[in-house]
C-alpha cells in the first residue's frame, strides 16, 4: 500500500512537471528578452530608465550598448510605460509613425549604426552599478539609463521629423 502510494504520488510529480510550460529564449539573437520602465526624472529633466534584458552576447558591455540603442527606439516609436508607484507617467512616442520617406529612412539609418548618433541621448546612470546575473547561456542584466528627452526631441524638430511643440499650440 505504502509503496503504490509512492509510486502514484512520483507519477503524479513527473506528469505536472513535464506539463509546465518553459519560455524557449532564441539564441540567434542578441538580445532576446527585454524590458524597459521609466523610472524617474532627474533635475536637468533627462529621464530614467530601468532596462531589463537577457543576452546571448560574451561582452556584457556590447549588450549593455546594444539595450540603449533599444530603448532610444522605443522611445522614438512605442514610447515607454511609467512607473505608476512612483507617480511617473508613461512617456509617449515622439514619432507618430514610422519613417515612411527617403530622407526620414536614412536619417534613422545613420543615427542607429554602432556607436552612432543616438549615442549622444542615452547613457548610463553614473554612480549605478549594472546588476549582471550569469545565464547558462548568457547573461540577465538590469542597468538604469538615462535618456535625454528635450535634447532627443530638439534634434527631431530640426530634422523636420517631428513637429515642434510650439507648432502645436
Amino acid at each position: 500500500m505504502r509503496k503504490s502510494i509512492v509510486n502514484l504520488t512520483l507519477l503524479l510529480l513527473l506528469i505536472f512537471a513535464s506539463s509546465c510550460g518553459t519560455t524557449h529564449v532564441s539564441r540567434s539573437s542578441f538580445i532576446e528578452e527585454y524590458s524597459y520602465e521609466c523610472i524617474g526624472i532627474a533635475k536637468n529633466g533627462d529621464y530614467i530608465i530601468r532596462s531589463n534584458f537577457t543576452t546571448s552576447g560574451k561582452s556584457i558591455e556590447n549588450a549593455i550598448n546594444e539595450a540603449q540603442k533599444r530603448v532610444v527606439n522605443e522611445v522614438l516609436f512605442n514610447g515607454v510605460a511609467g512607473d505608476s508607484e512612483n507617480r511617473v507617467k508613461d512617456i509617449k512616442p515622439l514619432c507618430d509613425k514610422f519613417p515612411d520617406n527617403d530622407d526620414t529612412k536614412r536619417f534613422f539609418n545613420e543615427f542607429f549604426v554602432n556607436n552612432g548618433k543616438y549615442t549622444l541621448y542615452v547613457g548610463t546612470v553614473h554612480d549605478d552599478i549594472p546588476q549582471v546575473v550569469r545565464l547558462p547561456f548568457g547573461y540577465r542584466i538590469d542597468v538604469n539609463l538615462i535618456i535625454k528627452l528635450n535634447s532627443l526631441r530638439k534634434e527631431l524638430e530640426n530634422k523636420g521629423i517631428v513637429k515642434s511643440l510650439t507648432d502645436t499650440l
